[in-house]
């Protein structure tokens, strides 16, 4: 009967025993527990302030694409633009090109005519006040106060004849000119006169060698173009000056025209 408290005695302290371990494993899962709540707490906490940071870069990056979409259409507007007016730019050079080319065109009409003329008669020209004169190793002269071609001039007015026969298309100025005294003749008022009465006997020989008297124009200087200093005391001066000049006149109307419709479409 002895053993039995000593039974008792030792189930009680397994008893204890095994209440006082439960406790204690109790104690640490429950520590563990509530570090592991913390640890997601703090996850949660750190994910949503990913979450955060990731939504105002979406709203940056949606603010920029909305951005750039409208640099892009600006872009895309000016460069419609840009083309448009490269293609005008195009054009109007084209057009210019093409004025110019015509320009060329005309003036090479206009004086192929004289460059023809003056190859076939084997004549020169000379240049003076803009104007292109006939080099003629004789020029004809006349007496003081007439008007009466000399027989002497009627080779030179036929090589000139011969030159517009061969070239209808050229048209011819016949200049007269005077010395610088005064005419005493009755039948002229003055210098003028005169020097137009000279160019228009010309023109009459020169018809009737045959030449079309629609290439020929009469004209007079008077005494106001001489070819040597005017010296009433230097017959010779005066004789030179006493002369009739021939003046080749280009086809400038094709020429005036181009220049015209352009003046026209560029004010």
């Amino acid at each position: 009967m002895k053993s039995a408290p000593k039974i008792g005695f030792l189930l009680l302290a397994i008893i204890c025993l095994s209440s006082c371990v439960s406790k204690k494993n109790f104690m640490a899962l429950q520590n563990e527990k509530d570090e592991l709540a913390m640890n997601i707490e703090k996850m949660r906490i750190d994910l949503q302030s990913q979450i955060t940071d990731l939504q105002e870069q979406n709203q940056e990056l949606t603010q920029d694409k909305e951005s750039l979409n409208e640099n892009l259409v600006n872009l895309e507007t000016q460069l419609t633009d840009t083309e448009e007016k490269v293609k005008e730019v195009e054009f109007n050079l084209k057009e210019k090109q093409y004025q110019i080319a015509q320009l060329w065109n005309e003036m090479d009409a206009a004086f192929t005519g004289v460059e023809e003329a003056m190859t076939t008669s084997n004549e020169r020209i000379k240049e003076l006040e803009n104007f292109l004169y006939l080099d003629l190793d004789e020029v004809p002269g006349f007496s003081s106060g007439s008007d009466s071609v000399s027989a002497d001039d009627t080779e030179t007015l036929r090589k000139i004849a011969d030159m517009l026969l061969e070239n209808p298309a050229v048209t011819m100025v016949i200049e007269g000119h005077t010395d610088s005294r005064p005419t005493k003749s009755d039948k002229y008022r003055d210098n003028w006169d005169l020097s137009v009465s000279r160019a228009t006997q010309i023109v009459r020989k020169l018809v009737e060698l045959g030449v079309n008297p629609k290439q020929l124009i009469a004209s007079g200087r008077g005494e106001y173009m001489p070819k040597v200093a005017n010296d009433e005391n230097d017959p010779e001066a005066q004789e030179a000056n006493r002369r009739t000049e021939f003046i080749i006149v280009p086809n400038i109307g094709k020429i005036y025209k181009v220049y015209k419709n352009r003046k026209q479409t560029n004010p």
